[in-house]
């Protein structure tokens, strides 16, 4: 992912088009007066959350993202989306890189701090 002006970027038009083509998403979003949107809001729709609770839920594959999701829910949830964005400043490798970068990983990181802290292996 690369960094754009106040934040990690990665377009993602084309997931959105293609979630609204199939009845998951309703969004909107106002236009400035150069035609770009913003103030943008999505909603996710009732038929989506019907084929998640009676389709997706039972796929294998599919379950990892629940697991991750409630995980993300569980610590960092009582969080805005704007304090979890400030927190990617105390970083260096996010904060210390240039407009357009590539955002450097920090996998390995994270999962020795995890070591240390719990004295268990990151799965």
């Amino acid at each position: 992912m690369e960094k754009f002006f106040h934040g990690a970027y990665e377009s993602i038009d084309e997931v959105i088009a293609f979630h609204v083509s199939i009845g998951f998403l309703k969004h909107e979003s106002k236009k400035r007066t150069d035609g770009k949107a913003y103030d943008k809001n999505y909603y996710v729709t009732q038929h989506c959350a019907e084929q998640i609770e009676n389709y997706l839920k039972s796929i294998p594959a599919v379950q990892w993202y629940f697991e991750r999701c409630e995980l993300i829910k569980k610590y960092f949830g009582k969080f805005s989306g704007s304090q979890l964005k400030s927190r990617q400043y105390n970083y260096t490798e996010y904060s210390n890189i240039s407009y357009k970068s590539h955002i450097q990983n920090i996998n390995s990181k994270v999962r020795a701090v995890y070591k240390d802290r719990f004295n268990k292996q990151l799965l």
